[in-house]
């Protein structure tokens, strides 16, 4: 492996922690295909209203997003965004907050290559031995 950064918790929040995450949970609307098209209607306002974000997971009345910190997106503006449309969606709740120190370390780790062949002073075909065998 290689070293992918290094720094206080601090530094590598601003450094790497280039986005907002938004946890969003909407009203049930007792039938299935009402509550996909409410989730669907959710889904395109934040990629149309965030521009680059991305919906993390996808589930029956839950989504997740991450939003870019672009043009200089506050904490407070995107909140004020998101608190525009809560009735409009049928949100009933969310949370909204900057990434945190393992959601970056999350991102590096599946950003890594997985590592093939030997390893130095490693050898596959070297033969085991146990103390009773000497």
């Amino acid at each position: 492996g290689s070293l992918m950064c290094i720094g206080s918790e601090q530094h590598l929040r601003f450094r790497y922690g280039n986005a907002y995450q938004v946890d969003v949970t909407m009203e049930d609307m007792q039938e299935e295909k009402q509550n996909g098209e409410s989730m669907q209607a959710i889904k395109e306002w934040f990629i149309k209203t965030f521009k680059g974000s991305i919906v993390l997971e996808d589930q029956s009345l839950s989504a997740k997003f991450r939003i870019p910190k672009a043009d200089n997106l506050t904490l407070g503006a995107a909140f004020a965004k998101i608190e525009s449309a809560l009735i409009s969606l049928r949100i009933t709740e969310y949370s909204l907050s900057e990434m945190t120190l393992e959601q970056i370390f999350i991102h590096f780790a599946r950003q890594q290559k997985e590592e093939t062949g030997s390893v130095a002073g490693l050898d596959v075909d070297e033969k085991v031995y146990r103390k009773d065998d000497l």
